[in-house]
């Protein structure tokens, strides 16, 4: 238990770090009264990340709009069974009456993306406004090869494990090196 503790510790540092460094607010339009934020795949360090995210990603006169899109429906409901007082705060899928009284919108979109299929991923992905991504739907090579098809003009962070050596990442993708999975 304690090394778990200590590795969700070390993730949640890293993530905070990757914030720190390349925060979400370079890439937002002044214009615009959202932060969009996207996640592609929501595994345990994608939760964890939107965690972090929803925690100190606030501005003055911006509104989070956070779309989650995951191979699972099941994935929604567990993330939310586990945090059941978030859609008191943030407007789940619709759930409050009054979008304005909350921090912002979460959004839990149902699609596979294909590892062969890069003009239908991009196609899907054009369907949705970002001003930072988080991908991670797999593996390390499924995460770069997806982040690599998403020509956008935002940051795209992939969790990587710490381990491997790649070349040639574009600038736009920044790696957040991960030593371990969560198990819990």
């Amino acid at each position: 238990d304690a090394e778990q503790l200590l590795d969700t510790s070390t993730i949640t540092q890293n993530f905070m770090y990757h914030l720190y460094n390349y925060p979400v607010y370079e890439k937002t339009s002044d214009k615009s009264k959202y932060i969009e934020f996207m996640m592609i795949g929501f595994g345990k360090h994608s939760q964890k990340f939107l965690d972090i995210v929803l925690q100190i990603v606030q501005m003055p006169g911006k509104r989070l709009n956070v779309t989650v899109i995951s191979d699972s429906a099941e994935d929604k409901e567990i993330y939310l069974s586990q945090r059941p007082e978030l859609s008191d705060f943030f407007n789940v899928d619709g759930s409050l009456a009054d979008e304005n009284e909350s921090y912002g919108n979460i959004n839990f979109v149902v699609h596979s993306f294909s590892k062969t299929g890069e003009k239908r991923n991009m196609e899907f992905i054009s369907e949705y406004k970002a001003d930072y991504i988080f991908v991670s739907v797999g593996s390390d090579d499924f995460n770069l090869s997806l982040a690599k098809t998403l020509n956008v003009a935002c940051y795209v962070c992939v969790p990587l494990e710490r381990n491997k050596v790649r070349r040639g990442i574009p600038e736009n993708i920044i790696p957040i090196y991960i030593t371990k999975n969560i198990s819990n």
